[in-house]
């Protein structure tokens, strides 16, 4: 057992965690002050107690309502997640994390062998416009008119995932509209379909 817990990082913008995850190990755990299991891991000690055990890991937390930008680079679909990387790359993501899944996981990572730091990447040529195929577009178009207001959102009108999910059911829910609810964490397809035919790339929507 340790007698004081170290210091860690909270990120308070883009550059503080890309500078902290360009060499070595870095755990980012992003969490939400509205989420109870998130804020608890947060203003927990865990994290301090983890940083002394593995002085070679950085520790970092992120508030993804306050960086939503970090949210979308890097995939959390819900808070608490937990995202490991080494050398500037992405290794592990924890949804949903426990203090108990953290600490076993971390304890793995700090034996890990890291990859070597990735070189600059060549230029690319553009990509071709993403497109939508005519069975997922008739899908989505389904989906769509399947109620007055369709809500896609991260989690459920019991149990929202994000701050601007839970938002929108309280606007919704406020103006007494009939609406409906559909979780795009459930489907991958989806999810990634109604960003082309929607022209829109975040969610809720």
């Amino acid at each position: 057992r340790l007698s004081a817990p170290a210091c860690t990082m909270e990120a308070k913008s883009t550059a503080d965690l890309q500078a902290a995850i360009d060499a070595g190990k870095t755990v980012a755990l992003f969490w939400a002050p509205w989420h109870p299991g998130a804020a608890a891991i947060a203003k927990s000690d865990l994290l301090s107690l983890l940083a002394a055990d593995h002085e070679k890991i950085k520790f970092l937390k992120v508030d993804g309502d306050e960086l939503p930008e970090l949210v979308t680079k890097w995939d959390v679909p819900q808070v608490p997640t937990a995202v490991l990387f080494a050398n500037g790359v992405k290794v592990d993501t924890l949804v949903g994390v426990t203090n108990a899944q953290l600490v076993a996981r971390v304890e793995s990572f700090a034996t890990q062998a890291a990859p070597a730091p990735a070189a600059a990447p060549a230029p690319a040529a553009a990509p071709a416009p993403a497109t939508v195929s005519a069975d997922l577009e008739t899908r989505l178009k389904e989906l769509v008119t399947a109620a007055p207001v369709m809500l896609f959102m991260k989690g459920s009108k019991t149990d929202p995932f994000c701050k601007f999910s839970r938002q929108m059911l309280e606007i919704l829910d406020k103006e007494k509209c009939e609406f409906a609810t559909f979780d795009i964490l459930q489907d991958d397809e989806v999810r990634a379909g109604l960003k082309e035919y929607s022209n829109w790339p975040t969610f809720p929507q």
